[in-house]
C-alpha cells in the first residue's frame, strides 16, 4: 500500500465512523448492494417487490429549469420507478420539492411513443430525520383524490413520507433505528449491519476513501463549501445526536481544534 494512501486512510477512518444511513452520500453506496435494497422496498412497502434494476445518483435532467440528482432509482416489476431519498432537514423534505422529483422521474422514465395508458407508475419515497407532517404516523402513504368525494384517482404516481422519529420494535421501527445507527453492531437487520461492517471496518482503504471522495464531490456540486466541510459538519451532527451531547462537546470529542469550533457553531446553528 503506498505511504499515500497510508496517510489517507489515516485522515479519513475516524471520520467514516460517524457516518449513518441518513448521510445520502453513504446511504448510496450501502444501497448498491441487492438485498440491503430488496429489503428496504419490502419493509417501506409492506410486500415483496421485484427489483430489475437500480442506479444510484441518478441525475434527473430538465433542460428548462431545476434538474436534481436522485439518491436510489429503482425499476421494479410491473413498470414501475421507485425514487428514494434521505432528507435530514424539514427544508429538504418540503412537498414542493417532492413533486419536482415526481414530474421529473416522470419526464425520465417516459417516451414519446408510450401511450398514456402505459406510461409507468412512479413512487417517491423521502425516508426523514423529522415527522415531517407532524401527524404521529411511522409512515404516510399519500396519493390523489377527488375533492368532491374523497375517492382514489388511479394516476400511477404515490408519495411516501417515513418518520425517522419513530424506531420502535415494529419492522420499520427497527429500520429506523438502523438508520440512525454509528455502530454496525447495534444494527437489527443482519443484511445492512454486515454491509456497514464492511465499509466501516474493512481494511481496504480505497473503498473507504472513496466515500470521502464522494462527499468532497458532493460538496463541491451542491457549492455550499468545500467537501472536507460538509463531511465534518456531517460527523459533528451525527455524533450530537447519537450521544445526546451538545455540538461542542461533539467537537471536542472529534478532536476539532479551538481556533476552528466558533466557524463550526456558525454553520451548525444557522
Amino acid at each position: 500500500m503506498e505511504q499515500g494512501l497510508v496517510e489517507t486512510k489515516s485522515k479519513y477512518q475516524w471520520a467514516i465512523q460517524s457516518f449513518t444511513l441518513m448521510d445520502d452520500t453513504f446511504m448510496r453506496i450501502i444501497f448498491k448492494d441487492y438485498q440491503c435494497l430488496q429489503l428496504l422496498l419490502d419493509i417501506i412497502f409492506q410486500k415483496h417487490l421485484h427489483i430489475i434494476s437500480w442506479h444510484t445518483q441518478y441525475d434527473l435532467k430538465n433542460l428548462y429549469g431545476r434538474s436534481l440528482i436522485a439518491d436510489i432509482v429503482i425499476e421494479v416489476e410491473g413498470r414501475k420507478f421507485i425514487n428514494i431519498e434521505v432528507q435530514r432537514s424539514r427544508d429538504g423534505a418540503h412537498p414542493k420539492r417532492l413533486e419536482l422529483h415526481k414530474s421529473l422521474m416522470m419526464a425520465n422514465t417516459t417516451y414519446p411513443q408510450d401511450k398514456w395508458a402505459d406510461i409507468p407508475d412512479i413512487s417517491i419515497v423521502f425516508i426523514c430525520e423529522d415527522d415531517i407532517l407532524n401527524e404521529g404516523k411511522p409512515i404516510y402513504y399519500m396519493h390523489t383524490t377527488y375533492d368532491e368525494n374523497g375517492k382514489f384517482v388511479d394516476n400511477g404516481v404515490e408519495s411516501i413520507y417515513v418518520n425517522g422519529k419513530i424506531r420502535d420494535e415494529t419492522p420499520l421501527g427497527r429500520l429506523m433505528h438502523d438508520f440512525f445507527c454509528t455502530r454496525s453492531e447495534d444494527m437489527y437487520y443482519a443484511v445492512l449491519r454486515e454491509r456497514v461492517n464492511y465499509f466501516k471496518n474493512e481494511e481496504g482503504a480505497e473503498t473507504m476513501c472513496a466515500i470521502m471522495d464522494a462527499i468532497k464531490e458532493e460538496g463541491i456540486r451542491e457549492g455550499k463549501m468545500e467537501g472536507e466541510r460538509i463531511a465534518i459538519m456531517k460527523m459533528i451532527r451525527n455524533l450530537s445526536f447519537e450521544e445526546s451531547i451538545p455540538f461542542i462537546e461533539a467537537m471536542m470529542k472529534l478532536h476539532i481544534p479551538l481556533n476552528e469550533q466558533e466557524s463550526y457553531m456558525k454553520l451548525l446553528v444557522s
